[in-house]
């Protein structure tokens, strides 16, 4: 019997759950009310794990395991949309974007290509800070983890299939629970780390291996049963752990540790109750509306935090009721054409299908990225995009209390209190 066989060809639950997935942490960025939104990313993480590994598991049974074409299948399902944003950020970072924060945005830029974006956001910030709009890439750091997962997760589990096939099982579950211990001791000691590393996230992603692997031994069941009362418990447990930690956790408590385990487990309850025939929850999570925007959720994810961060940027306040619901309308558009211009077209190999094109095209545009990172940072954030008063000012701005809260876009259009003398230097106290 092959490893998920017995799953169905699609899942439209799946895509429901990526739906919440992707408004919980949309509406928590917003601050509309979902304390806990950020859970969002643990349950892309649970998913992630759960259709990577029933691919792989599929492919080793049948003898068709390919690792070269693995990697390329992820890069024309990442890439793309990924590098499509940041190439649309960076043009808008130089408009909008400060020096010293233009020459930061460039390091990010030089993080993409070597997926190592959760390092240097690790290295360099939080994910709670009050300043993190001066990182437009904050949210590549959940790429960067799957992107590692990615790189190392199939060539472990080729030599374990082939070497300890028979103690698979033990093998997986040993490692989520030493990267589950790891990540519960280090969230206290060191929190950045356990938040932002893989080695403290991955039993996330292994979550889901597990459950593939059950999924993989369930027996099919006719078309007309019904699922079991225990499926039925559980999957509303699972949609119900999920809530919980949407709309009661905060970004104070400590996190992932222990607390990462009430969303993780409610979502690999979720899939694991409703793989092999649907329970009533899980028909809720069918509803086309959420199964469209699960199917769009990559996109909405890349560009939700760009056009978020880069508007508290210019403002330099928090959104007001007014402004949100056309954020979330400009996100929705612009997922949505990400989703049908970019993705799609390089999934169904509409462009660039030939092997070799897109080869060429998986070379160049990582390098590109890199190579305007690196000038970026060597030219310190071009400082000649702004006139010598403004730069004058802006070195002066962290020691003159009164500038504090003055708004970038005050700073470009020469809006500030004080701002000179009649000679035209600028005062400092």
């Amino acid at each position: 019997m092959s490893h998920g066989s017995q799953t169905r060809r699609y899942l439209p639950e799946v895509d429901g759950l990526r739906a919440i997935a992707v408004l919980s942490v949309i509406l928590f960025h917003l601050d509309v009310g979902m304390t806990g939104g950020f859970v969002g990313v643990d349950v892309f993480f649970v998913i992630s794990g759960f259709l990577i590994s029933t691919i792989l598991f599929k492919e080793l049974a049948s003898g068709q395991f390919s690792l070269i074409e693995f990697y390329l299948r992820r890069v024309r399902r990442i890439a793309p949309a990924l590098i499509a944003m940041i190439l649309g950020t960076l043009v808008a970072a130089w408009f909008i974007v400060l020096p010293d924060d233009f020459a930061r945005f460039g390091s990010a830029l030089i993080s993409q290509p070597l997926m190592l974006a959760n390092v240097y956001h690790w290295r360099n910030t939080g994910y709670f800070l009050p300043n993190a709009e001066r990182f437009p890439l904050l949210h590549t750091w959940t790429l960067a983890v799957e992107e590692q997962f990615y790189l190392f997760f199939p060539i472990f589990l080729v030599w374990i299939h082939r070497r300890f096939r028979e103690q698979l099982w033990l093998v997986v579950v040993a490692l989520l629970l030493g990267s589950l211990s790891a990540s519960i001791w280090v969230t206290y000691s060191l929190p950045h780390a356990a938040f932002f590393l893989l080695p403290f996230r991955v039993w996330e992603l292994m979550l889901g291996t597990v459950v593939s692997m059950m999924v993989s031994t369930q027996r099919r069941k006719p078309s007309h049963t019904r699922p079991s009362k225990y499926f039925e418990l559980g999957s509303i447990f699972g949609l119900g752990a999920i809530a919980v930690s949407v709309y009661s956790f905060r970004s104070d408590l400590p996190f992932p540790g222990y607390l990462a385990l009430c969303p993780c487990v409610g979502t690999a309850l979720l899939i694991g109750c409703n793989c092999n025939r649907l329970t009533r929850s899980g028909k809720l999570l069918t509803w086309y509306p959420l199964v469209f925007t699960g199917q769009i959720s990559y996109s909405l994810y890349l560009v939700h935090w760009p056009i978020i961060a880069l508007y508290r940027y210019w403002h330099w306040d928090e959104t007001g009721w007014l402004q949100k619901p056309l954020i979330l309308g400009s996100v929705f558009l612009l997922g949505t054409l990400s989703y049908s211009c970019i993705e799609t077209p390089f999934r169904k190999k509409w462009f660039l299908g030939e092997r070799n094109s897109f080869l060429r095209f998986a070379i160049c545009a990582p390098f590109l990225v890199l190579i305007a990172g690196v000038v970026v940072r060597m030219n310190k954030g071009f400082e000649s995009r702004f006139d010598p008063l403004v730069l004058e000012f802006l070195s002066a701005r962290n020691d003159i209390q009164e500038y504090q809260w003055v708004t970038p876009q005050d700073v470009l259009k020469r809006q500030m209190p004080e701002f000179g003398d009649t000679d035209g230097s600028l005062k400092v106290m």
